[in-house]
C-alpha cells in the first residue's frame, strides 16, 4: 500500500483519483490485506463467542430484546477470502441496530430547554471528524419519551439510512437521531472503529439494496443482514491505525494537489495575460518562445489551451501576431477596390444592390490596429446569405443532395453524418441559390439565449463539398468574401473573443432561444489587415494551434493512461 501512496502522482495522477485511494485503502483493511496476521493474536472466533455471552446477559437483564434469529451465512454470499483467525458474521449478531425519532415539531416541551443531543443525516453532512456529541438541536427527555428517538450509548456508529444513504460518524456521548439512522451500538464497544470504516467501505452495496419512491432507504433488516468480516479485536486496532495513517498522508496528497491545481488555474492565466499585453511583435516573439519551452509546465487543462488559443486568435486580429511589412499594399487600397468592383457589378445587376453602410464612429472601435490596417463594416467585404426553409416532407432518405442544418456545423467542422437530410434532386435544382461552395463561411445563427452555444464559424474546405451537393438551411448563415479577402482569415477573426462580444451583446430572442440577425453580422465592425498579412496572419495562426492541438492530444493521452493505471 506504501508503493501507492509514495507514487500516487505517477498512478493515480489527479486529485480526483484520491478518492480511488482512499477506497483502496479500506478495500485491503476489510479484505485483511493491510496489515499481518499476528498469530498471538486471539482468532475472530473467540471474539463472536465473548459477543454472542454479553448479548445474552443484556437479554437476561431485560436491557435489550431477544434478539429474532438472522439468516445463516451461505457460502455463495461471501465475497471475497479472509485471513484464517477472520469470521464472517452478520452486523446484527454483533451490535444492537437502533432507528430514530422526530418529537413533534409543535411542542415546545419537546424542544425547549434540551439536553439530550438530537442528530439529523444534515448533521452529520457537515461533521468533517470521525465522532461527534451533538448537532443542531437538542430535545428533552419527554421529547425523547413521547416520540420513537432512542437515547443511544457512546460509541454508537451513526449511520444515515436515507437523505441520503451512507454519513457515517461514532457518538461521543449518550445521542439520539431522527428516523433517517439505522445507527450499530456494539455489544463490545472496542470494535466500533473498525465497523465504522468498514461501513464506509461498504455504503455502495448497502445503497444498492436501498428501495423507495420519494427517496431511497434501507431498512433496519437489511442492515441487521450485512455481512462483514470480523478480525481479531487486537488486529482491528492494527487495522484502523494503519487506515488512519494512511489517510492522514492521503489528506496530505489532496492539500499538495489542490495548491498544485490553484497554481495550474493561476499560472496559465498570468502567461495569457502576459501574452496579451505586449505591445510589439518583438515582445510578443520573446512571449511566445517562454510558452513553447515551458508548454507542459503552463498549459496543463484543456480549458487553460483554450484560453490560449483564445488570445492567439485575438492578438492575430489586432495586429500583434505577425511583422507589418511597410512594403504591403494598406488595406485602406483593398477596400476601395472591393468597393469599386462592387459598385460596378451593381450597375451590370448582377448583384443586388445595397444600402449604404453606416459610418464607423470613433466610440465603437474596440482596440487600436496598426496604420496600414482598415476597420469596415462586415457587409463592406462579404456578401451574406441566409439559409432557405426546407421543408421536412421533402427530406428524402438519401441522395446526393444534403441540407446543412444548425447541428451540422461547428467551428471549424462541417459534421455531414450528424443526423443527415437530403432533398430530392427537383428540389436541389430550384434551390441552387442556396448551394454552398468551397470558401464559403457558415455561421449558426442560432442557438440558447445567454449561453454562447451558437455562431460557429467553420470556412468549407474543398473535402466538405466531394462527397455531397450541400444545400443551406434557415437560420445557417452563409459568408461569402470577396475574393481579394483570405476567407480563412474572416473565419479566424469571427472566433476572436472581442467579435464574439461584439455579435452577441446584439443577441434578441426569448427566455431560452437566442437569435443574431443579419443586419448584426454584415453592421458588424471588423479589422482588415493589408491581403499579404492576412496570408501571414493565417499561416502563423495556424501553425500555432498545430502546436496547441498536438500539446491536447498528448495530454489527452497521459490523461486516459492515468485513468487506466488508477483503476
Amino acid at each position: 500500500m506504501s508503493a501507492y501512496v509514495e507514487n500516487f502522482e505517477i498512478i493515480f495522477g489527479v486529485k480526483n483519483n484520491i478518492q480511488a485511494l482512499r477506497n483502496k485503502v479500506l478495500e485491503l483493511a476489510i479484505q485483511g490485506r493491510l496489515v499481518e496476521q499476528d498469530p498471538n493474536d486471539e482468532p475472530a472466533i473467540e471474539l463472536v463467542r465473548k459477543i454472542q455471552v454479553e448479548r445474552a446477559n443484556l437479554e437476561k437483564k431485560g436491557k435489550i430484546k431477544k434478539q429474532k434469529p438472522l439468516s445463516a451465512i451461505e457460502e455463495d454470499e461471501i465475497p471475497f477470502e479472509i485471513p484464517e483467525s477472520w469470521l464472517w458474521v452478520r452486523l446484527g449478531e454483533i451490535g444492537q441496530i437502533f432507528g430514530g425519532g422526530t418529537p413533534k415539531s409543535d411542542v415546545t416541551q419537546y424542544w425547549e430547554d434540551g439536553t439530550i443531543p438530537w442528530i439529523t443525516p444534515a448533521d452529520l453532512s457537515n461533521n468533517k471528524s470521525k465522532f461527534i456529541s451533538r448537532g443542531r438541536r437538542n430535545i428533552t427527555e419527554l421529547g425523547l419519551k413521547e416520540s420513537s428517538a432512542i437515547l443511544m450509548p457512546k460509541g454508537t456508529v451513526l449511520f444515515s439510512s436515507r437523505a441520503p444513504i451512507g454519513h457515517i460518524a461514532i457518538s461521543n456521548c449518550e445521542v439520539s437521531t431522527n428516523q433517517g439512522f439505522k445507527s450499530i451500538a456494539p455489544y463490545i464497544r472496542d470494535m466500533n472503529e473498525y465497523i465504522y470504516y468498514f461501513m464506509k467501505w461498504d455504503t455502495p452495496r448497502i445503497n444498492e439494496s436501498a428501495s423507495g419512491t420519494t427517496f431511497k432507504e434501507v431498512s433496519g433488516a437489511i442492515v441487521s443482514e450485512i455481512l462483514l468480516p470480523i478480525p481479531p479485536l487486537a488486529e482491528q486496532h492494527r487495522i484502523v491505525a494503519k487506515i488512519e495513517a494512511f489517510m492522514s498522508q492521503i489528506d496530505k496528497l489532496e492539500k499538495s494537489f489542490e495548491d498544485k491545481e490553484r497554481l495550474t488555474r493561476l499560472l496559465p492565466n498570468a502567461v495569457v495575460d502576459k501574452i496579451g499585453s505586449c505591445q510589439t511583435s518583438v515582445e510578443l516573439k520573446e512571449q511566445l518562445k517562454f510558452v513553447v519551452e515551458n508548454f507542459e509546465m503552463i498549459f496543463q487543462t484543456s480549458e487553460s489551451m483554450q484560453e490560449l488559443r483564445n488570445v492567439v486568435l485575438q492578438l492575430a486580429i489586432e495586429g500583434k501576431l505577425v511583422h507589418q511589412d511597410p512594403s504591403d499594399k494598406p488595406a485602406v487600397e483593398l477596400v476601395k477596390r472591393i468597393q469599386v468592383e462592387r459598385e460596378k457589378l451593381m450597375k451590370e445587376d448582377k448583384i443586388k444592390k445595397q444600402k449604404p453602410f453606416p459610418p464607423i464612429e470613433e466610440d465603437e472601435i474596440p482596440f487600436e490596429i496598426p496604420d496600414s490596417w482598415q476597420w469596415v463594416r462586415m457587409g463592406q467585404v462579404i456578401n451574406f446569405q441566409g439559409g432557405y426553409a426546407y421543408k421536412s416532407n421533402s427530406y428524402i432518405d438519401n441522395s446526393d443532395y444534403q441540407i446543412i442544418r444548425l447541428g451540422n456545423v461547428k467551428n471549424d467542422r462541417i459534421l455531414l453524418d450528424v443526423n443527415p437530410v437530403y432533398i430530392p434532386a427537383d428540389i436541389a435544382l430550384e434551390t441552387m441559390n442556396y448551394k454552398i461552395s468551397e470558401g464559403d463561411i457558415l455561421i449558426t445563427m442560432t442557438g440558447t439565449r445567454n449561453k454562447r452555444d451558437y455562431f460557429y464559424t467553420c470556412r468549407v474546405s474543398e473535402e466538405d463539398v466531394s462527397y455531397k451537393q450541400l444545400y443551406l438551411n434557415q437560420r445557417v448563415g452563409n459568408l461569402k468574401p470577396d475574393k481579394a479577402i483570405n476567407s480563412y482569415y474572416i473565419s479566424l477573426m469571427l472566433k476572436a473573443k472581442s467579435v464574439l462580444n461584439s455579435i452577441f451583446a446584439t443577441e434578441t430572442g426569448t427566455a431560452n432561444q437566442g437569435n443574431i440577425g443579419s443586419g448584426s453580422i454584415e453592421n458588424l465592425i471588423v479589422p482588415i489587415p493589408p491581403a499579404n498579412e492576412q496570408n501571414r496572419i493565417v499561416r502563423k495562426v495556424e501553425s500555432i494551434m498545430n502546436l496547441i492541438n498536438q500539446m491536447e492530444v498528448e495530454l489527452k493521452r497521459k490523461v486516459d493512461l492515468v485513468e487506466k493505471m488508477a483503476n
